[in-house]
């Protein structure tokens, strides 16, 4: 067990958790079912500027922190910190490029980046937790390794279907489930 990636991994999901609730409240019309996370902070938002720096600034170093402690914990798993990593990146980029009002795919030049920080993060957690899987290290065992591939899969189809018009209603439950699957990876790896 490894008490520095549990601490690290619950203050994670207390900021994820607590931060949603509190900017949602100041959030006129938001809706955790449709709206995503990153519409907290969108362009012209009043409580945009406090939800980058005290929400995703936060998260993005808490994460990037995880997949440094994952590789300390198992030099062995230096790609799967690597690409881990990135879903610190997604939130860094957040921090720095509002996504539009509505989030749209395309948009403005920091819509877009914003949503290339995004896809880094997705993209990375679906290639550390499958990458992982293939790996089936030692101390893991069988299930954190079954895990991973579950985990992966569910990010990979979550990804898609965000940016499917027709699940655009569901939009945010699909964003929290993604994300709840990075943190459940976090805290099963932190046990070995």
């Amino acid at each position: 067990m490894n008490l520095i990636l549990i601490c690290l991994t619950v203050t994670s999901i207390l900021l994820q958790i607590n931060a949603q609730i509190l900017f949602a409240r100041k959030t006129p019309d938001y809706s955790f079912k449709s709206k995503t996370i990153s519409e907290l902070a969108e362009r012209n938002a009043p409580q945009g500027p406090a939800v980058r720096v005290f929400f995703f600034l936060p998260q993005a170093l808490l994460l990037w922190g995880l997949a440094y402690c994952l590789y300390v914990q198992n030099p062995l798993l230096e790609t799967v910190s690597i690409l881990i990593s990135l879903t610190g990146t997604g939130y860094f980029v957040a921090t720095f490029f509002p996504c539009d009002k509505g989030s749209p795919i395309w948009g403005t030049i920091s819509n877009r980046i914003h949503n290339l920080g995004g896809t880094f993060e997705y993209i990375g957690a679906v290639g550390g937790f499958l990458w992982f899987s293939y790996l089936e290290l030692a101390p893991y065992s069988r299930v954190q390794h079954t895990l991973s591939m579950l985990l992966g899969i569910i990010i990979l189809l979550a990804f898609f279907g965000m940016a499917t018009q027709s699940l655009r209603p569901i939009r945010g439950i699909i964003q929290r489930i993604a994300e709840g699957c990075i943190f459940i990876w976090f805290l099963a790896m932190s046990f070995y």
